[in-house]
């Protein structure tokens, strides 16, 4: 049983630093279309501070352990149940939405490859 939590605890390890790379580099993303949106600043002052909130959730990621972000997570959903159920339907949703999106997207991809059916 060890064993297997070792493994799990470093794929959760690999998944937390590639989630803090995306989070980077959408950052990135956000501060580049900030900053060329010059004809609109509030515009410019949303992406800036999302580009910001991202940066402070990724270097939060990248600094943390797994076992100091679970423990995060049970005392969020230990004092706002509420919030906290809600959060997990809102990821839920999402997390179907995206999957069957991208079922969409490789069945499209394989009709595409296969030409037109007789």
């Amino acid at each position: 049983l060890a064993a297997v939590k070792d493994v799990a605890v470093d794929k959760a390890d690999a998944a937390r630093e590639s989630l803090s790379d995306v989070g980077q580099r959408l950052a990135a993303t956000l501060e580049r279309a900030s900053a060329e949106s010059n004809d609109d600043a509030l515009k410019s002052r949303m992406l800036t501070s999302v580009a910001q909130g991202l940066t402070s959730a990724s270097d939060a990621l990248r600094h943390r352990s797994v076992t100091d972000l679970t423990s995060d997570v049970k005392a969020l959903a230990r004092k706002h149940p509420g919030a906290f159920m809600a959060a997990a339907a809102i990821a839920g949703f999402a997390a179907a939405r995206f999957v069957r999106s991208s079922a969409q997207r490789r069945m499209a991809e394989r009709d595409h490859d296969q030409g037109p059916r007789v």
